[in-house]
């Protein structure tokens, strides 16, 4: 008669006391193909080159589809990229950072020197980028022309009599 087992477990006695297992029957089951009855005819397997498969046709039309499947996402994204720099840079020059801005960009310090009681009528733009000031004084109305680039009164136009 045998004792109590042991708590110490060498590897010399676990090998000893190992066996194999014995197969379980379901497990040739569960392998089993799932078509039952088996195809009645055999099957053929073909290997194919891509070289072959390329001068055939592609091989179904498979290998073109995915192909242009593939080159059609890397366009999409080179669109996706080009429509986000764009759009960047529309942002930046709008609020002025890069670039010229438009009408409203320039800042013009002028002191026109006109008597008391003097007051515009009208700002207009002239030729050559002047602007033409319509300044109504007391003594008669009259028109500045204004050079914005040096920031001074250029001329000055009065009805004569």
């Amino acid at each position: 008669m045998r004792g109590a087992p042991s708590r110490v477990a060498l590897p010399s006695t676990i090998s000893a006391l190992t066996r194999e297992r014995e197969s379980e029957p379901i497990r040739s089951a569960r392998n089993r193909s799932a078509r039952w009855p088996a195809a009645s005819g055999s099957a053929v397997a073909v290997k194919t080159s891509p070289v072959a498969a390329a001068a055939s046709g592609g091989g179904g039309g498979e290998g073109g589809t995915v192909l242009a499947l593939k080159a059609l996402v890397v366009g999409m994204g080179v669109l996706i990229v080009a429509g986000t720099v764009a759009l960047v840079a529309v942002v930046v020059q709008r609020a002025g950072g890069i670039g010229g801005g438009g009408a409203g960009s320039v800042r013009l310090d002028v002191a026109l020197d006109q008597p008391e009681g003097s007051r515009i009528a009208g700002i207009a733009a002239a030729e050559g980028g002047a602007l033409g000031v319509w300044v109504s004084r007391p003594d008669g109305d009259r028109v500045l022309l204004v050079d914005p680039r040096r920031g001074r009164v250029a001329g000055e136009i009065r009805l004569g009599r």
